[in-house]
């Protein structure tokens, strides 16, 4: 534009606002576009003109420092509804800690569905993202970095170019599709990075464990980093194989096996493993420490037994923290079908020892996994059940008769109107968070129906979960649970 056709513009704009006419001011050129002999539509005309032209000229240059920035990546994921997402905004607000927003994404996940990015976006190389969302914390990265992540499949040669989150995500499907090929690749690459980002990588390991990992391994057994040396003894000792000095392996077992005392049953002669009373804090901690380093097996040998009976004679409910160093020992390091007694064992024994199936859960079969967790939830006061919530992992397994008939329902209820109490309000918003990531959609619309009908307000931000899971059923599109 002309700074001529500029100058017209101005004055056309100041006849406007006087309420006059702009017809004779105005360039030449613009009057012989405008129909004759029509007074009102020639104005018309000759106003959108001139707001064309101005909202030409007046758009903003890009400024000298400009950076362009490739497009955001589409998930392979779709977006939440536009009504879901204002019940997802309400939840985000109530999460209070990094581990409840992955939680709620992990159940959005599981239904099929991700996020808006106006609602919600990872932080630049966040590698602990659920992996549907590995895209866009990569894109995130690539704003600092300048520059787009490779799209193209992991490999030795462009190890560099994918970003931390997108990296991990492919480590792990390849590890899925060729475990031997994805420790290759980590055996080649990984001592280049960082301690922590070391940990996230070499964790992949544990998707297909097997004999043939115990070399690499057992390398990464004296890295540098404390966290991967536990990391690596713990998947040797799943595998029954020692790390580093067996000799202080054994040491170590012995005095912890000295903890405990061996009983049997005078009516049923059946042999209980019970932890000996402490009489001083020093040696709670050395026992503390003992279990830290110690593997099931070798414990198991130091009684004379093997895993399996171990977890079958344990005492559970004798002395609760005992337990939880137990059960955190034997899912650190037994194998998977050690675990499943596990699992069985927790189940006979009931009471307190439910609290620990959220630690328990994740080395389970599906259909195990869902079993231990309803009767957990059926059992336990909702006190200790909410225990669970930041360990169980996301998936529906519970109805609507089994969600209505829980006890936890039943004191949701009972304490939702009129609750003043402030560690009630906080139990009541963590019960409904369990229950929402542990029902069906159609148990979910029962939860609230009958929540509402007992007088619970719609609006409550604590039901926003459940609103969220009466909205989403799985589709085609959710992520293996």
């Amino acid at each position: 534009m002309t700074p001529q056709e500029q100058e017209a513009i101005a004055r056309m704009r100041d006849r406007w606002f006087a309420g006059g006419s702009a017809f004779d001011i105005a360039p030449a050129t613009w009057r012989d576009l405008l129909p004759a002999q029509d007074g009102l539509l020639s104005e018309t005309t000759l106003l959108a003109l001139a707001g064309q032209a101005f909202q030409v000229a007046c758009s903003p240059a890009a400024p000298a420092a400009f950076r362009s920035v490739v497009q955001l990546p589409e998930l392979a994921l779709p977006t939440l509804p536009a009504q879901a997402r204002v019940y997802f905004r309400i939840a985000l607000k109530e999460c209070a800690t990094n581990l409840q927003v992955g939680t709620l994404l992990d159940f959005l996940a599981g239904r099929g569905y991700a996020v808006h990015p106006l609602d919600w976006m990872p932080s630049s190389g966040d590698m602990d993202v659920p992996a549907a969302y590995a895209p866009w914390a990569d894109w995130v990265a690539s704003r600092d970095a300048g520059g787009p992540a490779s799209a193209d499949e992991l490999t030795e040669d462009n190890w560099d170019d994918h970003y931390p989150a997108s990296r991990r995500a492919a480590l792990s499907r390849l590890r899925r599709r060729d475990a031997d090929a994805a420790r290759a690749l980590l055996e080649k690459k990984v001592a280049a990075e960082t301690a922590e980002k070391r940990l996230r990588l070499v964790q992949v390991l544990e998707i297909g464990l097997g004999e043939g990992d115990v070399p690499f391994l057992q390398a990464l057994s004296s890295d540098r980093s404390g966290k991967i040396k536990t990391f690596a003894a713990s998947m040797l000792a799943r595998l029954s194989v020692g790390a580093g000095d067996e000799e202080r392996q054994k040491e170590d077992a012995a005095e912890l096996a000295d903890f405990f005392e061996t009983r049997t049953g005078l009516l049923r002669r059946r042999r209980s493993i019970l932890p000996k009373k402490l009489k001083t804090g020093a040696q709670e901690r050395r026992r503390q420490g003992l279990f830290d380093a110690c593997s099931l097996s070798a414990l198991a040998v130091q009684l004379g037994l093997s895993e399996a009976e171990l977890v079958e004679q344990w005492s559970f409910n004798s002395v609760t923290s005992v337990d939880t160093m137990f059960v955190a020992l034997a899912v650190r390091t037994a194998s998977d079908a050690t675990v499943i007694r596990l699992a069985d064992a927790v189940s006979a024994a009931g009471g307190e020892a439910l609290t620990l199936s959220g630690e328990i859960v994740p080395r389970l079969p599906r259909q195990i996994a869902s079993d231990l967790l309803l009767q957990a939830f059926r059992s336990l006061a909702v006190g200790s059940l909410v225990e669970l919530e930041e360990s169980i992992p996301v998936f529906s397994f519970m109805d609507d008769a089994t969600a209505l008939a829980l006890p936890l329902t039943r004191t949701i209820i009972e304490t939702s109107v009129g609750q003043e109490d402030l560690k009630g309000k906080r139990e009541r918003a963590r019960g409904l968070r369990l229950l929402a990531y542990a029902t069906t959609q159609s148990a979910a619309r029962a939860l609230l129906d009958r929540l509402v009908t007992a007088g619970v307000s719609p609006a409550d931000a604590a039901l926003s979960f459940l609103q969220l899971g009466s909205m989403l059923s799985p589709n085609e599109h959710a992520t293996p649970e």
